[in-house]
């Protein structure tokens, strides 16, 4: 416990055109209970240059709201640095796309 991690969640675009007609898209993370994202990824903050995160914007979304615009064929990831402050058996974070083209 205390360990920090670096967790490398993105997005793939599995059509053929960019997403949207090249709008970015969006993609909400939410950490697992028991863990503390320690450093929001942001534009430049990482090796791929192509998105920025926003933190929770309030007690009751505890998601980090992050843009993507992958190239057709190609992904995006992020490298989250994640604390784990707890161990809870079973715990699970989750990833939820938005955009209405996105496959």
């Amino acid at each position: 416990m205390g360990d920090t991690v670096v967790v490398r969640l993105g997005v793939k675009n599995l059509g053929s055109e960019s997403p949207d007609g090249g709008a970015p898209g969006t993609f909400a993370v939410v950490p697992p209970p028991g863990t503390t994202i320690t450093s929001i990824p942001w534009e430049g903050d990482d090796d791929d240059r192509r998105y920025s995160c926003r933190p929770p914007q309030d007690k009751d979304n505890h998601f980090f709201l992050c843009d993507a615009n992958p190239l057709p064929g190609s992904s995006v990831t992020i490298g989250f640095h994640i604390r784990i402050d707890k161990r809870i058996p079973g715990a699970k974070g989750s990833i939820t796309v938005y955009g209405p083209n996105w496959p």
